[in-house]
């Protein structure tokens, strides 16, 4: 026997398995809607034939397919006037996400939630005290107007630790009020923000006009000063645009000079390096000129200068392993540990780090010391300690 046919007795021999456990009566609906019968516009039509034929918006229940006699849920499926079905729960998911997504599309959403008299808390405090009495789900379910697995749901219902009402699902943290009124604050705050940032944006621009009309010149940084009353700070109008070139744009000035790019100021810096011999420092670039651009420009496109630098690989990143190496390298040319007067000032050839810098990343230099596994190098190590 082929391989084709052992799968095929193996399927046949499933479903006359399945069917003996189906009860009595019960025959196997197969359905078999054509491609393009349903769509978002069919589902919301469907949703409001329903509501005239009935008055009342479809629950998921009443569009479920057929069940087997004997199961609990005997819903028949609903049929239009010409027979046809309406669509499936499953297929209203697929078009909306949800159930009372479709709802609301279809303009039912509030007729849907209508009919509740009691509020969440009293149909929960209502369930429970019938199941107490003895009830069943069923018969709880029927006396509140809600499905089975709802009273079920109140039943096992937690505390919320908001307002400290009903919490019914399970995997909330809670209320559903609770959760709308933090969404409603988080964007009333949000709102907030942009208006201050939009009102203090304005207040840098007025100045900056006010500034160019009383000096009758293009603003400056250096006008920016933190002691001048009733004008902002340089950096709150960096802060607030990202540079100060971009308020002036933003004020109406035109840019003056030359627009540097990243690429462009990383080339700046090695073409200055290797003409000179050494790496620029911050009062080196001062002053623009047509071969760089003016060291506060390049601090503002890259955060800083010793970030640009960086960059430009001019000066190492010294974080605490590299710093140890340079301990290490120190001590095996010098015949013993540095003491921290030795790194006082920059190195030139960028080889080490800083006193300062070493002090930043280990909190101390006997610290930096022992991390180099130096501690008990001898020679000048009291002075380090020390």
């Amino acid at each position: 026997m082929s391989s084709a046919a052992v799968r095929l007795s193996a399927r046949d021999d499933r479903l006359e398995s399945q069917a003996a456990d189906l009860p009595a009566g019960y025959r196997r609906v197969v359905r078999n809607v054509p491609a393009g019968t349903w769509s978002r516009k069919a589902v919301l039509q469907a949703f409001r034939l329903w509501y005239r034929a009935h008055g009342r918006a479809p629950r998921a229940t009443d569009w479920s397919p057929p069940s087997p006699p004997g199961t609990r849920r005997r819903t028949e499926r609903a049929q239009r006037a010409d027979g046809s079905s309406y669509p499936s729960p499953t297929t209203v998911r697929r078009y909306f996400g949800s159930w009372s997504a479709a709802l609301e599309a279809a303009g039912l959403r509030a007729e849907r939630l209508a009919p509740w008299e009691l509020s969440l808390a009293d149909r929960v405090a209502v369930a429970r005290r019938l199941s107490a009495s003895g009830l069943r789900a069923k018969e709880i379910s029927r006396q509140l107007g809600v499905a089975t697995a709802t009273v079920h749901k109140y039943l096992r219902a937690g505390t919320c630790p908001g307002c400290r009402g009903p919490l019914v699902t399970s995997t909330a943290t809670r209320c559903h009020d609770c959760d709308a009124r933090s969404r409603s604050a988080s964007t009333q705050e949000a709102e907030v923000a942009l208006r201050a940032w939009s009102a203090d944006r304005a207040a840098v621009i007025a100045a900056l006009r006010e500034l160019g009309a009383t000096q009758g010149r293009r603003p400056r940084w250096s006008d920016l000063h933190p002691k001048r009353d009733g004008f902002p700070s340089y950096g709150k109008t960096v802060r607030l645009f990202g540079s100060f070139g971009a308020a002036l744009e933003a004020t109406g000035f035109r840019s003056r000079g030359r627009r540097w790019t990243r690429t462009e100021v990383v080339s700046a810096l090695r073409d200055w390096n290797q003409l000179h011999g050494r790496t620029p420092v911050y009062m080196d670039w001062n002053l623009a000129t047509n071969e760089h651009p003016g060291s506060r420009a390049v601090a503002e496109l890259f955060g800083s200068w010793s970030a640009a630098l960086v960059a430009a690989r001019l000066r190492t990143n010294w974080d605490r392993e590299r710093i140890a190496e340079a301990l290490l390298t120190w001590t095996a040319e010098h015949g013993g540990a540095p003491i921290a007067g030795d790194w006082q000032g920059p190195d030139s050839s960028g080889r080490r780090p800083t006193t300062h810098r070493v002090r930043t990343a280990f909190g101390a230099w006997s610290a930096a010391i022992a991390a180099a596994g130096l501690a008990g190098d001898s020679g000048r190590m009291k002075s380090a300690v020390s």
